[in-house]
């Protein structure tokens, strides 16, 4: 059997693959990002041991990373409601208080 030595570095292809593998971007995706095949890929995430985000439970935001992304990505939301979506409703300043 041949095995393939995988030096993991910040910024490489294989610190992509753990990110991306992490958040439960597809393999084919991955791939086609950092031109690795998908074998590869698949091959990092194993050697790597890269808990995948399940589908279900990403979509769902019921798994703890799924959980992190969302609150994160809800205080980036809140300020872009705030700015330029509030202020199309009669009655709601920017600051999103019914006036």
């Amino acid at each position: 059997m041949h095995t393939h030595l995988v030096v993991f570095k910040a910024g490489s292809d294989e610190d992509y693959v753990a990110r991306y593998g992490m958040l439960g971007i597809s393999t084919k995706a991955i791939a086609a990002k950092t031109g690795l095949s998908e074998g590869q890929v698949q091959y990092r995430l194993s050697k790597g041991g890269v808990k995948r985000a399940g589908k279900d439970g990403y979509r769902n935001g019921t798994n703890p990373f799924a959980k992190r992304v969302i609150a994160a990505g809800v205080r980036m939301a809140a300020a872009e409601v705030a700015k330029r979506i509030a202020p199309k409703f009669a009655g709601v300043s920017e600051s999103g208080i019914n006036q």
